[in-house]
Parts: C-alpha cells; structure tokens; sequence
C-alpha cells in the first residue's frame, strides 16, 4: 500500500515537473483572469441604472475608513440629479433613494412589493437559519406576520411602555446624582447602563438595576451578545460564514436569552397577568399566528441589543459631549424640557377638569 502512495505522489510530481514555466504563467494568468470576471459580472447586471463605480470586493461600503452615515451621505451626494440608483452592497445590489416622494411610496403605498429587510444575505440565511427573527423573515411567512405585528407595535401600544422608560431615566438620575462629585463622569459608561436597564425593563419586563457595583448576569450577556471575529467573516465573506454556520451572535448568550425568552412566557401564560412590554406585544401575535414561535419571538427581541443598545448608548454619549461642551445650547435644551413638562401638566389639569 506505501509503495503505491508514493509512485501516486511520484506521477503527480512528474507531471507538476513536466509543465514549463511558461505554462504554468499562462495557466496562473487564466485563473485569474476568471476570478476577475466572477467578482465583476454581478456588477454589470445593472449597468443602465444609476451607481457609483463600485470596488471589486466592498461594492460602495466602506470597512472601517468612513463612518457608516458619512459614506452614506457621500453615496447621496454622488447619485446627485437621479432620483435613485444602487448602492452596491459587497456584490450585493440595493435600491438607494433620494427622491422623498418615491421614499413615501415605497414606505407607503407600495410597502406589500418591498417586503424583505434584507438585513442579511439570502444564501446566508438559508444555510444558518433565522438569526435575528422578524428582521430576517421574508415572503409570506412574512407578510402574515407583519399584518398582526403592526397593530402591537404602533404608536398607541408603545406608549404604554412609558413608564417603564420613565423608571429607567428616574434611576439614571439616581446615579447621575450619586456621582455628580466625581473628578471623571464617563458618559458612553451612563449611556449603555441606561439602555440597557431600558432594554431589561421596557422588552424583557424585567427590573434591574445597572448601577450597582457587580453586573448582573443579563448585563454580561447582553453585553456579550456580539462575536466581533463572526461579524467581520458574516459581513465580509458571506458564503463562506454559511458554509461554516457561523453566527453573529455567541452561542452561550443566545441560549441564555432562549431559556429566559421561554421561563418568562410560561409565566405569563400562567399567570394570565398583562405586562406591558414588547415581549406580551409578540405573545399576543403569537396566540393568533402560529407562525410567531417562541424560537422567533427570543431573536427578536435579542435584535433590540443590536438596534437599540450600543447604537443608541453612543448617540446618546455624543450627546452629552456636545452638550457639555456649548453651555448656551444646554440652557435651551433645559428650559425647553421645563416649558414642554408645564404643558403636559396644564393638559392634564384641563383633562381632569373636563
């Protein structure tokens, strides 16, 4: 058996020897000529609408060297005398419009024929499976869904949730007040503790307390959601993460979320107690569509960390350091907040009255 194993390993090197240089330059050059062309032709499928020169492998995207609103902006101010083009996402096309009244219809009138977020790609998902539940529902399952989701999550329903918003802010200030003294106050540091209390509180029905001096296994894993390294592969190589299964989300922090998602709606399911928070917004969805399982109800809400947490913890942050930096715009903002509570507080009184 060896001495067939090494006259296979012999004829292969002979016939590698047996190629010239010439050859192989040639045989080299045609490689990669063709990855050129496949990495290329997605691009010239719409050559007729209006783009932005794309790179061979970021499409109009740029990793890390621009701000993701920035280069968004500079895609805007590119397409500049079209209502609208594409903006190439990697290989992948999207509609980028600039016109507002083609943006209303789209949102709008013709809302049913742009159903798929597209917030991951598609051969990704079939081979991985939903990851972030509603956000990465198409088709019909979605269009059924959608019709009961809307009625949960409108305006009205929301604002059933201020109060526990409230709660959070009131325990912001609490700690705000606790720390005032101190020589550094790190705003990104309130920020993120305060969404995520929001997030516990307003999603989860939950109440935690942030600001004490250990974290709270919720605050580890919801600060542990992310894997940085799947990230980059996900976004960047796509069919490779799905060949590979790879997921955005750690695994140890999706089935603590799962467990928790699956203790709490037994409880409510139990105890027939209505909480007003986004997660008896999905029960009440899923106890008409059967569709909305618990399994998509848990990505759902662990999409609020990535919408809602870091994302907002920083804008609020930027904020702050703004604020702090133009006293004269802080005083505005301070005595609008006063003049809109007396408002609130004069229609109250007059409701009352009536």
């Amino acid at each position: 058996m060896g001495g067939l194993n090494m006259s296979l390993v012999y004829t292969v090197w002979s016939g590698v020897c047996a190629v010239s240089l010439t050859q192989w330059a040639l045989l080299i050059g045609l490689m990669i000529a063709f990855v050129w062309w496949y990495l290329m032709a997605p691009f010239k499928q719409y050559s007729n609408i209006p783009q932005v020169a794309p790179h061979w492998f970021l499409g109009n995207k740029c990793f890390g060297g621009e701000p993701l609103n920035t280069n968004y902006m500079n895609h805007w101010n590119a397409l500049e005398g079209h209502r609208f083009g594409i903006y190439w996402d990697g290989n992948r096309p999207a509609i980028f419009l600039r016109d507002l009244d083609l943006i209303k219809k789209v949102q709008v009138v013709d809302f049913d024929h742009f159903t798929d977020l597209g917030f991951q790609y598609a051969d990704y998902l079939a081979k991985v499976g939903n990851v972030f539940g509603l956000a990465d529902m198409t088709g019909e399952p979605w269009k059924k869904v959608r019709r009961l989701v809307n009625p949960p999550f409108s305006v009205p329903r929301l604002k059933k949730t201020v109060p526990l918003m409230n709660a959070a802010a009131k325990k912001l200030k609490n700690h705000l007040l606790a720390i005032e003294k101190n020589e550094v106050v790190d705003a990104a540091v309130f920020s993120r503790k305060f969404f995520m209390n929001n997030i516990a509180s307003v999603v989860f029905g939950m109440d935690i307390d942030c600001y004490g001096t250990s974290e709270s296994e919720f605050e580890k894993q919801g600060n542990n959601l992310v894997n940085l390294s799947n990230f980059i592969v996900v976004d960047l190589f796509p069919k490779i993460a799905g060949l590979l299964k790879l997921k955005i989300i750690n695994s140890d922090t999706e089935k603590f979320f799962s467990n928790l998602c699956k203790e709490i709606v037994r409880q409510r399911r139990n105890s027939k107690v209505e909480v007003k928070d986004v997660l008896s917004n999905l029960i009440a969805v899923s106890d008409e569509n059967s569709d909305m399982i618990e399994e998509l109800m848990y990505k759902t809400l662990v999409q609020f960390f990535t919408d809602g947490y870091e994302t907002a913890a920083a804008a609020m942050s930027v904020v702050m350091h703004h604020l702090s930096f133009h006293p004269d715009v802080q005083e505005k903002c301070k005595l609008k907040l006063i003049a809109s509570s007396k408002t609130k507080q004069r229609v109250k009184s007059l409701k009352k009255k009536i």
